[in-house]
């Protein structure tokens, strides 16, 4: 019944949400990336790269990465990410998941999120070298 009634109120705040901002699919899928923390992903990539540039090319002046690093934009990756979007889900739906995303709820999964993915990949690399053991262990076992 609680499922029942957090639906009805997510479409009714979504039809609401639509009425009072009047946004387009493109403009909602923008604010739904920033509630999501998805809109700073691509400065984090541009970031992540220039530091491993200057860790691998320690010669390389920084003028030179700053000049660089000057000649993108991380909402160029947004900018190629919104299609995506708009191919995978409704205006609907976009409206649904900006409903959720500004929720309390909604905030905390977000909140969270990055440690839960980190921890589940450090998790995961674990388990698979726990399996890459046994294999060849088993392989040289059986004379491979």
């Amino acid at each position: 019944m609680k499922k029942i009634i957090l639906l009805l109120a997510v479409v009714l705040m979504s039809g609401t949400l639509a009425a009072q901002t009047g946004n387009t699919k493109e403009q909602d899928i923008r604010k739904l990336l920033e509630l999501t923390g998805s809109a700073d992903l691509g400065e984090q990539v541009l970031n992540s790269l220039i530091s491993n540039f200057k860790m691998n090319l320690p010669d390389v002046p920084d003028e030179f990465w700053t000049e660089f690093r000057g000649k993108y934009n991380g909402d160029d990756l947004v900018d190629l990410v919104v299609p995506i979007y708009d191919r995978h889900f409704t205006h609907e739906d976009i409206k649904g998941l900006i409903v959720f995303y500004e929720s309390p709820l909604g905030q905390k999964i977000t909140s969270k999120l990055p440690v839960i993915t980190q921890e589940s990949m450090a998790v995961g690399q674990e388990w698979g070298e726990q399996i890459a053991k046994e294999a060849i262990t088993t392989l040289q076992e059986r004379g491979y």
